[in-house]
């Protein structure tokens, strides 16, 4: 598959400690977060460091098991493709760059200490998906920030909630990913 090509206009990206514009002319930048991912916290305990104003109830120790022991650093890129993808093309090209997609442990540890950067996109983590039932679609986490109306005034909450990974993912969202 050719990789589109971005409007550098339209394109943002981490400078300095914030999301920024792009340059006109200038090329998108890869950006990536250093974390540190503690796999000996719950999932429980993981969501509640990060303090979200509100977290889907399947995201638990029972659908998400931990994968992995003690505490590492970790560099997450966050890939932006800049078009709609399925998670099949999303994975693939996570593949031929050489990264693997984040589990759900690493996409909290990245909320936990990087609580700003959900507010400027959704951020999935294709490396832990569950399935509901046996008839049903598998879902993966998403770090979002979410505006709704509440008696009239605009309410704004960070959430961790589950999307579906059928179909195909808005182009303005971002994959957490780790090099192999």
């Amino acid at each position: 598959m050719k990789r589109p090509e971005v409007d550098p206009i339209r394109t943002k990206t981490f400078k300095n400690g914030r999301i920024v514009e792009q340059e006109k002319g200038e090329r998108p930048q890869e950006y990536s977060f250093r974390v540190t991912v503690n796999y000996g916290l719950s999932i429980k305990e993981a969501v509640e460091l990060g303090k979200y104003e509100w977290a889907n109830p399947y995201i638990n120790d029972k659908n998400f098991p931990i994968r992995g022991k003690g505490k590492t650093e970790l560099d997450l890129p966050l890939l932006h493709f800049g078009l709609p993808l399925s998670t099949d093309d999303v994975l693939e090209e996570t593949d031929k760059i050489e990264y693997r997609p984040t589990t759900l442990q690493e996409l909290l540890a990245l909320g936990a200490e990087h609580p700003n950067i959900q507010h400027e996109f959704p951020i999935v983590a294709l490396g832990s998906t569950w399935k509901r039932g046996e008839n049903d679609f598998n879902y993966a986490p998403v770090l979002c920030y979410t505006i709704f109306r509440y008696l009239g005034s605009p309410v704004a909450r960070r959430c961790l909630y589950l999307s579906s990974t059928t179909g195909n993912w808005p182009g303005n969202w971002r994959f957490a990913t780790v090099h192999k």
